[in-house]
């Protein structure tokens, strides 16, 4: 089996695994994630990976991992329910258009992704990830 293109329109359904109410999808709280194209995902390696050259043939790497996370999920949520404030007001997404590598997409405002904690946004954006990962099948089948 050939490798196939991703499903740009593809969405799961995320439920965070610390969510005191993840046995029942009608109380948690869920994040509706989709399959982020090539452009996104080189933006946010570049982006996110800093590279500084070093004396004496040595280089130095740095992946600022929770930024990569904020990103990722700023890119990769499409919607969500059952996410309130602490007084149970409930709130809303309202996506904004932001234009990455001449292409516009709809993302999670700052003002909004900052409401949503780190703990849930690690784990989440390592779901998106795997999203666009090549299956086991197309790896499997492909020539080295």
């Amino acid at each position: 089996m050939a490798i196939k293109g991703l499903n740009l329109q593809a969405t799961e359904n995320f439920i965070f695994s610390g969510d005191p109410d993840k046995d029942d999808p009608n109380k948690a709280t869920v994040f509706v994630i989709g399959t982020l194209d090539s452009i996104l995902m080189a933006w946010l390696n570049d982006k996110l990976t800093e590279y500084t050259p070093g004396g004496e043939g040595l280089a130095k790497a740095t992946v600022p991992i929770f930024s990569q996370s904020i990103e990722t999920c700023r890119v990769g949520i499409r919607s969500w329910r059952n996410f309130s404030d602490v007084e149970g007001v409930p709130i809303t997404l309202d996506l904004v258009e932001e234009f990455i590598g001449g292409k516009g997409y709809q993302v999670v405002p700052t003002s909004l992704i900052s409401r949503i904690p780190m703990d849930v946004l690690r784990e989440m954006a390592t779901k998106i990830k795997k999203l666009n990962a090549v299956t086991k099948d197309e790896e499997e089948n492909s020539v080295a």
